[in-house]
């Protein structure tokens, strides 16, 4: 398969992965995440499944697209539950790749085997709608987005951000625990798993 061209690096880079071509060029790198999301999380495949993925790019030189990061995003699903939990796993080359979302990460309790360094921030977020579509939603808040995430460095700069979230669509938010409920343990385990990598 040939390289993207700059003018598709350009066009494609965001949070979609809608062209086929680059979907082909991504999709055995996204199947290896959800595999080895689901191999923690979820091993009897009872609640998690596919949703989505991102990926960013930049420097389009040579014809040729460097992956900045690459994720998947995962819903997990329980019976008799509402509301939907969101796992988002994502691959960075470092942190300046790591979007500005959470800007309150503290050092984790501890720091996984084969990791640097780990990091964890707890959120809750109102979700704001003006109903306009231009990336800048400062209107009426029409629910909450709650969770956690987990950032686990490794010796080269990588890093894995493994989030765990339930987007509530009642304000104030129901306090219901977070489903699937994740601990920040096992997300930590997640980031460390040295199969996760940048194509």
């Amino acid at each position: 398969m040939q390289p993207l061209t700059p003018q598709e690096c350009a066009a494609l880079e965001g949070d979609h992965l809608g062209d086929q071509r680059l979907g082909q060029m991504m999709a055995p790198a996204l199947g290896v995440y959800a595999e080895l999301a689901t191999a923690h999380l979820d091993p009897q495949n009872k609640h998690l499944q596919v949703v989505g993925a991102s990926w960013a790019g930049s420097g389009a030189e040579l014809n040729q697209c460097p992956m900045l990061n690459l994720g998947t995003h995962l819903e997990w699903t329980s019976p008799g539950v509402d509301g939907t939990g969101q796992i988002k796993v994502s691959v960075h080359r470092d942190w300046s790749t790591v979007r500005p979302a959470h800007r309150r990460w503290q050092p984790a309790p501890f720091v996984p085997e084969g990791a640097a360094e780990a990091y964890v921030v707890e959120y809750n977020e109102p979700i704001r709608n003006d109903g306009l579509d231009d990336g800048n939603d400062e209107g009426p808040v029409i629910g909450h987005d709650t969770g956690v995430a987990v950032a686990v460095v490794r010796s080269d700069g990588s890093m894995v951000v493994v989030d765990s979230s339930n987007e509530s669509d009642q304000d104030p938010p129901n306090g219901r625990q977070l489903d699937p409920g994740l601990s920040v343990e096992q997300l930590l385990e997640v980031a460390a798993d040295p199969g996760f990598q940048l194509p």
